[in-house]
This record gives structure tokens, sequence and C-alpha cells, in this order.
């Protein structure tokens, strides 16, 4: 698989966020599975989709020992349209050396003056599309 290390983020292109089926279920989606939680720092975990798909994305949480209940996508412009950019964050190893997770970005709501309403919008945008991946 080619490396995506150094190729930059664009507006179009699809983040995967790998929802829990606390925020997932046949009620329905959870504004807070676009939410940080205190232990996130302000900042939600979700993966770029080149050269990714979102059942890769479920495969690697999964791997990690978390439950997902879907993979839903927000586009790096979508988030930017929240006042919530988008910035690579590989995961390395161990080692410090070798990169386990090339397709990891954080989307960072530190500057958001409410989470809460961003989550809510950015669940609605969601919603705009049929689930990435439903396992």
């Amino acid at each position: 698989m080619a490396s995506v290390l150094n190729t930059p983020l664009v507006d179009n292109e699809i983040c995967y966020r790998c929802v829990h089926p606390q925020y997932y279920s046949q009620a329905g989606l959870s504004d807070k599975a676009f939410l940080p939680t205190s232990a996130d720092l302000g900042f939600l975990s979700v993966e770029r989709s080149a050269g990714n798909t979102a059942k890769d994305s479920y495969d690697r949480r999964i791997a990690m020992g978390k439950k997902v209940a879907a993979v839903m996508g927000v586009t790096v412009g979508e988030f930017g349209s929240q006042l919530v950019p988008v910035s690579l964050d590989p995961v390395y190893g161990d080692d410090k050396t070798e990169v386990i997770n090339q397709w990891h970005c954080l989307a960072d709501f530190n500057k958001v003056k409410d989470p809460n309403i961003v989550a809510k919008a950015l669940k609605k945008i969601a919603l705009t599309r049929t689930p990435e991946y439903l396992p």
C-alpha cells in the first residue's frame, strides 16, 4: 500500500469516524459520536480516506480491542465549515520509528466556542450520507 504520509489533506477528502455502539444503535446516531471526551483533550480521532477504506479503519479499530457499530464520514471541508481543522497525526509503534497507522488524523475542537453545537452539526452532516461501513 502506498504511503500517504506526505500527502496533504484536501477539503473533499472524507474522514472516517469509528462510532462506538453506545453512540450508534437502532435509535440512531448520537451527537456524542462527534464530541471529544475530556480524556481526548479537545481532539477527535478520525482516519483519512486517501489510500484507505472505511472497512480498513473499522478493522484497525477492532484489532485494538475497541468496539465499533458504524463508520461514519465527514469531509475535511465539512469539519472546517464548523471551524474544526483536521491535521495529520500518524501513529507510531513502540520504537517511535515505524508508522503503524499513517491514516490517523485529529479534528481539533480546542478553539470551538460550543463543542456540543458543533457535534450536533457534524452529526447532521454525517447523516446526509449512508454510513461508510456497517459491520
